[in-house]
């Protein structure tokens, strides 16, 4: 039938077919969008694209593949489609490594992870964290690439992704053979080689023939070499695999140059061909050229977003100073006996429209009113509390206090002060524990409060998420840690590991099941649901250890951060 299944079949098997026969994923790719224009079917017409560019990335044709993309992406970006953007962003990068544009491929591997993150799309995390891995392994950057591939390979073995398998297992293999382990190296290529020829996966039976024929090289078995870079060599161009013609080519005239100058010269003469069809002068200008013509319509998204956002901003501010009007209009028919107050009340109208600062006098006057409703918010749960007999009940309503206080904090911070946009963290965080402390029926007698503050301005949008998640870490340490610890203690720091700054909680307490606390099963709690958000928010990472206690640390980028400053010096402060 023609309808939205068959254009999703034909799409999908378009993607399958890229791995042993191009020709026939072509003809299924055109099907597919030709179906999905023609019952006007976005998604569909996004995923034809979006395949039909990975195609082409096969066959070696960079700048058509890369166009593709692109207008899969717009189509994707569009429709708010973020699966289907974070697919398209991992092929992309898939490009550019092809290139050895490796900055570039990274920036869209780690935009890919977060399309896949918020999606919660596992299968496409396990492949973009793939070609992390390989875009580190390349950069010889092997730790980082282990660690990567490694996550990879387990979470591949786990959703049973099969068709990925080989090329995991040759990443894998590639870093043991530069970290000099030859014989693990050659295991990995040989399940490589073993996975990819009985699920017919002609692409990598060619690639992992390739690794094997590389490593007999470097062990200077000269005919074992041959041998496999001859197969991998004929596989590459049954498949028109461009990329392993020019790897078979190339390293079959540099092993022959020993033994047979004709042949080597024959084999050098095809990967100069297949070099030059691959990353030719005209090809790299085509990618340029859409590459800045993808740079500019994304400068000029941006300006019409800008553009929209100000519009509204001046419409948000009209329509409040409209309201303005008629409350004072109100006011003055309600209230003709007092002459005095509107004489003043007028005076001081006239005043504030000669400020240059009136704005920020009101964003002042905003945060003194929500601190004051936040407090009103906590007291009413405190009494609604007193009125419980659920034990479970009662720490739901004071863990609702509690946040909220932690938010009413950020503001009272904000209009005590001339700084309306960023808050003191040093002064927050010393008084978000202090109170929380207190209130848990600890004291400075018998507990240790240390700080290590190096960033102590912070902008109230990240001030905000970051001290929800503090108040979360912080109540849970004092809840759960110390149960039979005589000397508790509890370390807070706000600081710069490179480029990301660091919100980190640490107790000596008894500890948690990290196995556990990582499952994300059915029951979640909410707390933990909370710092998943706002890290998310941030695009933050987290990370969970134990060391003489739990010890959480958040990783916010710095690119995250608005009007970030360089970081000073830490220093340590004993409360």
């Amino acid at each position: 039938m023609q309808d939205t299944s068959r254009v999703l079949l034909l799409s999908e098997l378009c993607l399958q077919y890229r791995l042993s026969n191009p020709d026939s994923a072509m003809g299924f790719g055109q099907q597919a969008l030709q179906l999905a224009r023609q019952i006007d079917y976005t998604k569909g017409e996004v995923d034809a694209l979006g395949n039909i560019g990975f195609v082409m990335r096969e066959i070696g044709n960079l700048p058509n593949a890369l166009k593709l993309e692109f207008k899969a992406y717009q189509l994707a970006q569009a429709n708010g489609d973020f699966y289907e953007m974070g697919r398209i962003r991992n092929i992309i990068g898939n490009i550019y490594l092809d290139l050895k544009d490796f900055d570039t491929a990274l920036t869209y591997y780690q935009q890919a992870r977060q399309n896949h993150t918020l999606v919660r799309n596992q299968i496409g995390l396990a492949i973009t964290e793939s070609n992390i891995g390989s875009t580190y392994e390349q950069m010889n950057q092997l730790d980082s690439a282990w660690t990567y591939e490694y996550r990879a390979y387990q979470n591949v073995l786990r959703l049973n992704l099969i068709n990925n398998l080989p090329y995991v297992l040759r990443i894998l293999g590639n870093i043991q053979t530069k970290w000099g382990d030859l014989g693990l190296a050659m295991t990995y290529y040989q399940k490589s080689k073993q996975v990819a020829v009985k699920e017919n996966n002609l692409r990598n039976v060619a690639f992992a023939n390739m690794a094997i024929a590389r490593l007999y090289s470097r062990k200077n078995q000269l005919d074992s070499c041959l041998y496999h870079a001859k197969i991998s060599l004929e596989e590459s161009q049954q498949g028109s695999y461009k990329r392993g013609v020019l790897m078979a080519s190339t390293l079959l005239a540099e092993t022959y140059q020993y033994v047979n100058d004709r042949e080597a010269l024959r084999y050098y003469k095809l990967a100069a061909e297949t070099k030059d069809y691959l990353y030719g002068e005209a090809n790299f200008q085509a990618i340029r050229s859409i590459a800045f013509d993808e740079q500019e319509r994304q400068r000029d998204l941006e300006s019409a977003q800008l553009k929209y956002q100000h519009q509204v901003r001046q419409y948000t501010l009209l329509i409040s100073l409209a309201i303005l009007l008629v409350i004072a209009l109100i006011l003055w028919r309600n209230n003709l006996q007092k002459q005095k107050a509107n004489a003043l009340l007028f005076q001081q109208k006239v005043k504030i429209s000669q400020q240059s600062d009136q704005l920020a006098l009101l964003m002042q006057e905003l945060h003194h009113r929500v601190k004051n409703n936040f407090a009103i918010v906590a007291s009413l749960l405190n009494l609604q509390s007193h009125g419980l007999k659920d034990e479970k009940a009662i720490q739901a309503m004071r863990a609702g206090q509690q946040r909220i206080e932690a938010m009413s904090l950020i503001h009272q911070r904000l209009y005590m002060t001339d700084q309306l946009t960023s808050v003191n963290m040093e002064e927050y965080l010393t008084d978000l524990a202090t109170g929380l402390m207190q209130a848990y029926g600890y004291h400075s007698a018998n507990f240790e409060l240390v700080f290590t503050i190096e960033h102590k301005q912070l902008d109230v949008d990240a001030a905000m998420p970051l001290g929800l998640i503090g108040n979360e870490l912080i109540t849970n340490s004092l809840k759960h840690a110390y149960g039979n610890v005589p000397q508790p203690w509890l370390g807070i720091g706000l600081f710069w590991d490179k480029s990301d700054l660091v919100l980190e909680v640490h107790d000596n307490g008894s500890g948690l099941d990290l196995i556990n606390w990582g499952k994300n099963g059915s029951r979640i709690s909410f707390g933990k649901q909370l710092i998943g958000s706002l890290s998310n928010q941030l695009g933050a990472r987290v990370e969970v250890r134990q060391q003489g206690g739990a010890r959480f640390r958040i990783y916010v980028p710095g690119t995250s951060l608005k009007n970030a400053q360089i970081p000073f010096p830490a220093q340590s402060i004993l409360v």
